[in-house]
């Protein structure tokens, strides 16, 4: 397939030679129709891929945003002559098909009939009114059917047009086994799942290549929170509500904000994958979305997984903010294998791409925390805006790399062949890759619309017709050392690479994934765990070809620390200054709270070694316990000037610079 650059769409109405609307794909914009002319209009969009003639669309459409009129007592041509009555009535536009009324509502004589029903309702009032007790009883039935309040108004405005207001979601009209939007009535494995965090996941990030708008930008914490207790509790729902409250989180959570924050700073990949869980706990498989959000999972693992990287590997984060954290921790109403904390908040973050332009973002973020077997680990992580990682660094500086494509020639030698651990894997590059196309095979029952269930040939013919070249990067595999004993292996968006033990990145490329398609099944993650343990190998059954770096060497190596304040901690570990009291101990034991840091254990990741940079610990004067960034060659800007906003600022964000 023949590569091309991505060309802006244009979008023009009716017959107009200007297009009033010109951006690259994809483009989401609200489309005003206050100064169109009531009658029939056309939208007409225009895309290119610099190839081939312009794929022209034309979609007609229906304006109505006038006042419909109508005239009883003389109809059209009538002869009439002396005195007529008219009656003349005007209704406010809608856009149904039907709009004309049949009927002015103008009052007509009352018929007897009605007479006595007012008599009725009368001698009814005065008895109501002199009898209290009834009187109580009737107003504490009015009570019960009033509305709920805030999440029920926010469902009834904002999701029941599409959801409707009894939840059955709307089905195909040719067929109706066929979900269009989906249905939220008991629903085990959305609206009633034991938590709320797909459910949560869905209404702030959207789901991808559905009508499932984010609702992240446009409501707020509460107002989330608020319609989404009000689907899990509603039409005879029972499940658990969720709670925002101003709190401090368990100081093992603490820990683990502080290393990802640092692993985020650094665009750290490795370090993010290496703080992401618990060391021997295994979470699924998952995925990242092709736009924001996005979840998958299988039957037989209660969590759901929803991530949104973006690569920027050749710009420069130049300040990122955690604001406004509010946690909540509910350890009774949750599975009987963990505890939930759920961080909710605000972030931002200021970058500067390579041509040198600043480029600035807000939104909001969510955080679930799961603690399992008395460790706390990192289950759930999204945001609106998209958080600038996923680089390849230098396993030295902490420096961003560039791309591998544009790398200079002889800068990056193959490795040298080494010994390499015995062949313990029927795996090798051909197999890993075939495996992880194989997902596509379930696409058929994904629960994502009409659009997933194309089977995995369509589905790949689509992306690769449809989709520049940018937007057909492979798949790149992020596996930590020991892999086995972890069990975490995680696929993100990138080059056409896998990044293997040691950092070390090999040419494999892999095609992408739908979202909604189920991951690996335990056995064939298990498969892969052992291919990436043996080293990678390129051909199944013989020896890696990569060097065996010990895990001492991955990232941190002793004395590699720049910052002020940073250290090696015990076993000559590098401990970044912001996280010191979260060293291992001497025998590589649990940090204070029972927590087990990485690189502290047999998971070989080190603490991220410290460069100054980073986050301090929560617990700050901060708004939500994160205190704002100081002056210790993190690059961010101190409290006092240059981007730190007053409490009081708009928004809590400082302006773009």
């Amino acid at each position: 397939m023949s590569e091309s650059a991505k060309e802006p769409i244009k979008i023009y109405l009716d017959d107009q030679d200007e297009p009033f609307q010109v951006a690259e794909p994809p483009l989401r914009f609200y489309f005003s129709t206050i100064h169109l002319a009531d009658g029939e209009h056309t939208l007409r969009v225009e895309a290119s891929n610099g190839l081939a003639p312009p794929t022209v669309r034309k979609i007609p459409f229906q304006v109505r945003n006038g006042v419909a009129v109508t005239v009883s007592g003389l109809e059209p041509n009538q002869t009439i002559g002396g005195q007529v009555e008219l009656i003349i009535n005007a209704y406010a536009g809608n856009t149904e098909v039907d709009f004309e009324p049949r009927q002015a509502e103008t009052p007509q004589p009352i018929p007897t009939w009605a007479w006595v029903l007012l008599l009725a309702v009368g001698a009814w009032t005065l008895f109501y009114v002199i009898n209290p007790r009834l009187a109580s009883r009737v107003a504490a039935a009015v009570s019960a059917q009033a509305p709920a309040g805030g999440g029920e108004r926010i469902y009834v405005d904002t999701c029941a047009r599409c959801h409707g207001e009894d939840g059955r979601g709307q089905r195909d009209a040719d067929d109706p086994q066929t979900l269009r939007v989906a249905e939220l009535r008991n629903t085990k494995n959305l609206a009633v799942a034991e938590n709320p965090f797909r459910l949560l996941s869905r209404v702030i990030t959207g789901v991808p290549s559905t009508q499932m708008p984010a609702w992240g930008p446009l409501l707020s914490n509460d107002e989330i929170v608020d319609v989404v207790n009000h689907v899990r509790t509603a039409w005879g729902h029972d499940a658990s509500k969720i709670r925002l409250r101003f709190r401090h989180p368990p100081k093992d959570i603490e820990v683990l904000e502080c290393h990802l924050a640092e692993a985020m700073r650094r665009k750290d990949p490795v370090q993010m994958a290496a703080w992401g869980w618990p060391e021997g706990l295994r979470p699924t498989l998952f995925r990242i979305g092709d736009d924001k959000g996005g979840t998958v999972g299988r039957d037989a693992v209660t969590e759901r997984w929803s991530r949104y990287f973006r690569n920027l590997c050749n710009g420069e984060v130049t300040d990122f903010q955690l604001r406004e954290v509010r946690y909540d921790f509910e350890p009774e109403t949750v599975q009987q294998e963990g505890s939930y904390v759920i961080a909710m908040g605000r972030i931002y973050q200021e970058s500067r791409t390579d041509d040198g332009e600043m480029v600035s973002d807000k939104g909001r973020f969510i955080r679930v925390y799961q603690k399992r077997r008395g460790l706390w680990g990192l289950a759930l992580d999204f945001a609106d805006i998209p958080f600038e990682i996923g680089c390849p660094v230098d396993p030295q500086t902490g420096e961003v790399l560039p791309p591998a494509a544009e790398a200079p020639d002889g800068d990056a030698p193959a490795p040298a062949p080494g010994p390499g651990p015995a062949p313990s894997t029927d795996l090798g590059y051909a197999e890993v890759q075939a495996l992880l196309e194989g997902l596509g095979k379930s696409a058929k029952t994904a629960p994502h619309g009409n659009f997933w269930q194309k089977d995995y040939t369509t589905f790949v013919d689509f992306v690769f017709e449809h989709e520049t070249e940018a937007g057909m990067r492979s798949v790149r595999l992020l596996v930590p050392w020991h892999s086995a004993e972890s069990n975490l292996v995680r696929a993100m968006r990138g080059e056409d690479l896998i990044a293997c033990v040691g950092s070390q990145q090999v040419d494999m490329p892999v095609r992408r994934m739908p979202v909604g398609v189920p991951p690996l099944s335990d056995a064939d993650t298990d498969r892969l765990a052992a291919w990436i343990d043996a080293g990678c190998p390129e051909v199944a059954g013989q020896p890696s070809t990569l060097p065996d770096r010990p895990p001492s060497e991955l990232l941190c190596p002793q004395g590699g620390s720049e910052g002020p304040g940073a250290g090696a901690g015990p076993g000559g570990r590098v401990v970044h200054p912001g996280c010191a009291t979260l060293a291992p101990d001497a025998q590589g034991g649990t940090v204070p709270g029972g927590a087990r840091p990485p690189g502290g254990n047999d998971s070989g990741f080190p603490p991220p070694g410290g460069d100054g940079g980073g986050f301090p610990p929560p617990g700050g004067s901060g708004d939500g316990g994160f205190p704002p960034p100081g002056g210790d060659g993190s690059g961010f800007p101190p409290p006092d000037g240059g981007g730190s906003p007053a409490p009081d600022s708009p928004g809590g964000f400082p302006p773009p610079r």
